[in-house]
């Protein structure tokens, strides 16, 4: 019997060809489609940009209580959350240049650092909560306070005394008017001349920190204070216990009045030691924090 190969063999070989064929051709699509989808989406990743982008400039030292970064929005930072920040991570200069000395500077939003000068009105509103302290009318936050820096002083057989406090606009007026006419008669000045000079040291009604109940003249009231050990050591210790030195000599053209050693002002003890701290008189102290407030609101809104 002659035998011969099925004729249906080729048949199914073929079909067995082009089911492996179709089959490795799926796979290889497939492979191209996972392999061009992982790399659009690679490339989508690299390329999408940050969420929470960092304002440039902002270092993470300067954030605080409020900041956007620590979970919390305030449209205001307050002077005493500043006084949080260490001075070795603050970046603070060691002297604030104001912008004009004719300018009116911004108060803060801490009462106990208002500034009252020539070109600072006091704020509408204002009103001092007057007491006594050694029969001289003062704000009545400053009174333990001085009671305390009294009892240190005496320890270190130091003796103060309260000599000026609160006036009204009304009396200071009269005294400035008054030392006006003196400079003019003793001085031989113009009227011109004696004013420019009483606005250095008197200031007129309404420019004139007593008016604040804050600022107090110890003890002489008068230069030859500044001479004393009484003096070296009320300037070492004030900060302590709140005060600061108002108008000292190496910021006379800061505050536009002359060196008075005798004038003291109450700002708190955390404004005081740090004010000590930064070598800054008020002035410079209330424009530096007004700068902060400014920059935290910025990065804030970024």
């Amino acid at each position: 019997m002659q035998t011969g190969q099925n004729p249906q063999y080729p048949n199914e070989n073929r079909k067995k060809r082009n089911r492996f064929n179709l089959i490795f051709t799926v796979v290889v699509i497939a492979a191209v489609a996972v392999a061009a989808s992982a790399i659009l989406v690679t490339m989508a990743l690299v390329n999408r940009p940050s969420s929470q982008p960092q304002s440039a400039g902002s270092p993470s030292s300067s954030l605080l209580p409020g900041d956007a970064a620590s979970g919390e929005t305030s449209s205001l930072v307050r002077p005493e959350d500043w006084l949080l920040a260490s001075s070795e991570t603050s970046g603070t200069p060691s002297e604030i240049e104001l912008s004009g000395t004719n300018d009116p500077i911004p108060q803060s939003s801490d009462p106990l650092l208002v500034i009252v000068n020539n070109t600072t009105p006091l704020p509408s509103g204002f009103a001092p909560n007057l007491a006594k302290l050694d029969d001289v009318k003062v704000d009545k936050r400053l009174v333990s306070a001085f009671e305390d820096l009294y009892e240190a002083g005496a320890k270190a057989k130091h003796y103060y005394w309260v000599t000026y406090g609160y006036r009204t606009e009304k009396q200071q007026n009269t005294i400035y008017q008054n030392n006006i006419k003196r400079l003019m008669e003793e001085s031989n000045m113009t009227k011109a001349e004696a004013t420019e000079e009483a606005d250095k040291t008197i200031q007129k009604g309404g420019a004139s920190e007593y008016i604040t109940g804050l600022s107090i003249g110890v003890n002489t009231g008068d230069d030859a204070f500044g001479e004393t050990s009484d003096y070296q050591w009320l300037v070492s210790h004030c900060a302590d216990y709140g005060f600061i030195l108002r108008y000292p000599a190496d910021k006379e053209d800061v505050t536009g009045v002359k060196f008075q050693p005798w004038r003291f002002r109450y700002v708190g003890k955390a404004h005081a030691k740090k004010m000590q701290e930064m070598n800054l008189c008020l002035e410079e102290y209330v424009v530096y924090l007004n700068r902060q407030t400014a920059s935290s609101e910025t990065s804030a809104q970024s």
